[in-house]
């Protein structure tokens, strides 16, 4: 009977839903795939970059695999890719000089940090690699350093102090191209890490011998590039031009030269032959198929990674081209930019503009993710249909009767709007309300837009940058007004109006990033519910001290209807709109040295330069930095937590935070850096209503794999009591939101033994209770 029992409550769990979830605490990257720059063939894989990223495609079984920050490489964006066949090794070297030993996935050394081991040179960049056996040599801003990829280490560095650019041995000596000349020194010299030993070579009969960017031995002779041509210098000094022009890509593949141009691909059987292979000029670097003399890989661009097989045509020297595998590619964002989130009706909506005084000009960048896929709006196409530039697209909203239906803002050409992922119009100077900040010289390319937002009543509000009417208003009849604000006579303009939230009082507020002296300018600015208006030029906070912010960069209200601001000296708040409209603010107290907080502590986070905020379903604050990463805070009364995420302590792209947006169904934490988009899986989520859809997951949970549980489905700030079926206590707490995360172990630290074992959540007053079970297997 008891078995019985057993078996209808596995039944029961395993009948209940069952959320496929990232891991409460983990990290995730959504970097581009998109543009195939670097590829390189191994005897089982071919790896390449794309958008400064790695992917592998195995020929055999078509598998596309992606590797990131989050699969142990060191870092995101980057720059090289070598492959050495003797110790079957990849190379990965970053933008910053970071470097990796990649020898499969789980299975990446990090080296030692160039930056650190050349910390008394200033140019660190690594301008190129080169593999001889086991070794890598690197081409650095100050001389070459060499890589022993066997051991894993740095095995030296040559420090000529010059820029150097390409470095390749020619029989037993190593010739280094620099921004001076040609430096040479014989591997046999006493003391190669001595200056002396290396000596330029004469200057040459022909090329700009200080400018020679890439360097081969062929055939016995040194061929470089210099910017302009190909040349080829003998052991007597003689020098030859073997190719005027551009060159892409020199290398030697199945001992042959290969010369690849902007449109074709030289490949050369001696200096006086060679068969040509036409590509279009998207391709950026070929590689040949391993064990192949007729079999070719390509990093072709937007087209992705392609195999081809060329044939050389009887009787001439032309290779035509037949594609084997194409367009190898997997589903992410078009690029890396990204300036803005927005999370909407469950779907993120990225933007990748940017501004400074003036417009950036980067390509326009809209991408959508919803339900694990990406759909990313074509810039180009949309430049067509407007006769405009699509560039610097800013933010975008979703409208509230229809998620398929957006309005995206652009520091220049004014509002597009987009339905059924197809773009419908954009709304400049000529049919709108909106106004050019420089209405004689290019009008259409100065309507300068951002922060957007629907009413209570489905009308957009929009801001308008360095113009009278400083407020657009799209009505719900699709009817256009501006709205010129006045204060005390003043009428308001604004230099960098930023971002724009609409309150759950139907508050409209306006932060202006960047506010020059001008007396009709503004740092924040709000609108009632009559749109009668509130502003202030500079804050003091709750103890009459002047906050010192000269920059507002961002706004969110918090779920007790407080907005809150970054500036760049700390994060302020306001209670109310006439609050605001007095300037006044409050700033957060941390506890002072002694661990009092008696109103005679810190600021949070003085100092800091805040560039976004969102708040969870806990009602905390995230907090993203220029420099510092995020900072999580969370008040409960007077008691007051502080988190940091950084690139130190955690898988965040990087420290400069651009925009964050929560998915407050799941916790997901969107994160825009200048690096890219990321995520982290936090434990908070929107509470319930009721109990009426509380579950576990996994459920069952097997400890020994992983022992987090997560109880889901309720409500706000609930008391969490777990016990086994005897009734003995394992573990209580209070829910994040609408969620509790239980580490299967009990009051002492003791993971759980097997067994069912119940979970008791209920609202402060008992009122509303529930009761939901959880099965622990070893």
């Amino acid at each position: 009977m008891k078995n019985n029992c057993t078996y209808l409550i596995l039944f029961l769990l395993l009948s209940c839903p069952f959320l496929q979830a990232q891991r409460i605490g983990s990290w995730n990257s959504y970097m581009a795939y998109h543009n195939a720059t670097q590829v390189v063939a191994t005897p089982q894989k071919i790896f390449a970059v794309y958008d400064g990223s790695l992917l592998s495609y195995s020929p055999g079984d078509q598998e596309k695999l992606t590797y990131s920050y989050n699969d142990g490489l060191s870092d995101v964006g980057i720059k090289h890719i070598a492959y050495s066949s003797e110790t079957n090794a990849l190379l990965i070297v970053y933008d910053n000089s970071k470097m990796d030993i990649f020898l499969g996935k789980d299975n990446v050394v990090p080296l030692p940090d160039i930056n650190t081991n050349a910390k008394n040179y200033q140019n660190t960049i690594v301008n190129s690699v080169f593999i001889q056996g086991e070794y890598a040599y690197l081409s650095t801003g100050y001389g070459v350093t060499v890589v022993n990829l066997k051991k894993k280490e740095i095995k030296e560095t040559y420090a000529s102090d010059l820029n150097t650019l390409s470095v390749c041995l020619w029989g037993n000596d190593i010739y280094a191209a620099t921004t001076e000349g040609i430096l040479k020194v014989s591997l046999s010299s006493p003391n190669l890490l001595d200056k002396e030993y290396w000596q330029f070579i004469p200057p040459l009969s022909m090329g700009n011998y200080k400018n020679i960017m890439k360097m081969v031995v062929f055939n016995d002779q040194l061929v470089f590039y210099d910017g302009n041509g190909v040349y080829s210098l003998a052991k007597d000094e003689q020098v030859k031009r073997l190719f005027n022009g551009e060159c892409r890509q020199l290398s030697i593949m199945n001992e042959q030269l290969v010369l690849a141009t902007y449109d074709r691909v030289l490949f050369y059987t001696d200096f006086d032959q060679y068969s040509q292979l036409t590509l279009d000029a998207e391709y950026q670097s070929i590689v040949p198929a391993y064990n192949s003399k007729t079999n070719y890989w390509i990093a072709w661009g937007t087209k992705g990674l392609v195999e081809i097989k060329a044939e050389q045509q009887a009787g001439t020297n032309v290779l035509t081209p037949s594609v084997l595998a194409s367009e190898i590619k997997v589903d992410s964002p078009l690029r890396n930019m990204t300036f803005h989130l927005t999370f909407e009706q469950d779907k993120l909506l990225v933007t990748g503009g940017g501004r400074r005084s003036d417009r950036l000009n980067n390509a326009g960048t809209l991408m959508v993710y919803e339900n694990g896929k990406w759909y990313n709006f074509d810039d180009k196409a949309i430049s067509e249909k407007t006769g405009l530039p699509c560039q610097d697209l800013m933010s975008a909203v979703v409208d509230p009767r229809d998620p398929n239906h957006y309005y995206v803002s652009s520091w220049g050409e004014g509002i597009y709007e987009f339905k059924d992922n197809e773009f419908v119009k954009l709304y400049s100077y000529e049919n709108s309300s909106l106004q050019s900040a420089n209405p004689n010289y290019y009008p259409e390319r100065y309507v300068r837009t951002d922060g957007m937002g629907f009413d209570s009543d489905n009308n957009l509000y929009m801001v308008n940058s360095e113009v009278p009417k400083i407020i657009s208003i799209l009505d719900n009849s699709n009817k256009w007004t501006a709205q010129t604000i006045t204060v005390n006579g003043t009428n308001v303009i604004g230099s960098m109006i930023n971002q724009l939230i609409v309150t759950r009082n139907n508050q409209k507020w306006i932060n202006n990033a960047s506010a020059v002296n001008d007396k009709n300018n503004f740092n924040l600015l709000a609108l009632d519910e009559n749109n009668q208006a509130y502003y202030s030029r500079g804050f003091v906070d709750q103890q009459g001290n002047d906050i010192k912010a000269v920059n507002y960069l961002c706004l969110a209200e918090d779920l007790n209807g407080t907005v809150w601001v970054g500036t760049d000296n700390g994060p302020i708040s306001f209670s109310s709109i006439e609050q605001m409209g007095k300037g006044v603010c409050d700033r957060v107290i941390e506890q002072d040295q002694y661990g009092q907080n008696d109103g005679n502590g810190y600021y949070l986070l003085e100092g800091e330069k805040i560039t976004a905020i969102a708040v969870d379903g806990e009602n905390r604050k995230w907090l993203g930095t220029t420099g510092h990463g995020i900072f999580l805070v969370e008040l409960s009364g007077s008691t007051l937590k502080v988190d940091n995420f950084t690139t130190a302590n955690s898988q965040l792209l990087s420290d400069n935070i651009n925009s964050i947006a929560i998915n407050n169904a799941t916790g997901e934490v969107f994160i825009a850096t200048d690096k890219g988009l990321c995520s982290y899986m936090s434990e908070a989520i929107e509470g319930k209503y009721d109990y009426s859809d509380v579950y576990a997951f996994p459920n069952p949970v097997y400890p020994a794999h992983d022992p987090q549980v997560v109880i889901t489905g309720l409500m706000s700030n609930s008391t969490v009591k777990i016990t086994d079926m005897a009734g003995n206590l394992m573990n209580k707490g209070f829910s994040h939101g609408g969620q509790y995360v239980w580490n299967c172990t009990n009051l002492k630290g003791e993971i759980a033994k097997a067994g069912i074992y119940l979970v008791f959540a209920a609202i402060a007053d008992g009122s509303q209770g529930v009761v939901t079970k959880i099965m622990i297997i070893k």
